[in-house]
């Protein structure tokens, strides 16, 4: 007996629906790290403890990166409501590894 091979069109389709998952996935979770993130990093700058290891120069270098992952999430959310899945879940795997660092560094536990 034959094995049906699947469409092509099939194949397609459920490639968009794991980059549709995955995409719901990360814009559930992104935004609350992110979120997180931005509030220690608010408490630190108006006098909360610091992280071990953590001073100045690293706190502005920890905020430099916290604006970078919010920009590029931006851009992940653009090219998502502009219908490039593909381009949007790429983009959220570098950024999700950029925020498990900097969340890392700032000693929030995920």
């Amino acid at each position: 007996m034959r094995q049906a091979r699947p469409r092509p069109g099939s194949r397609a389709a459920a490639k968009k629906d794991e980059l549709t998952k995955n995409w719901a996935s990360v814009s559930e979770s992104f935004p609350k790290s992110l979120d997180a993130v931005k509030k220690k990093l608010d408490a630190c700058s108006h006098g909360a403890k610091m992280p071990a290891g953590m001073d100045k120069a690293k706190l502005a270098d920890a905020k430099t990166q916290y604006d970078q992952l919010k920009q590029g999430w931006s851009d992940a959310a653009a090219s998502f409501q502009q219908g490039n899945l593909l381009d949007a879940v790429n983009k959220t795997s570098v950024l999700k590894d950029g925020l498990a660092k900097l969340a890392e560094m700032l000693g929030i536990k995920s």
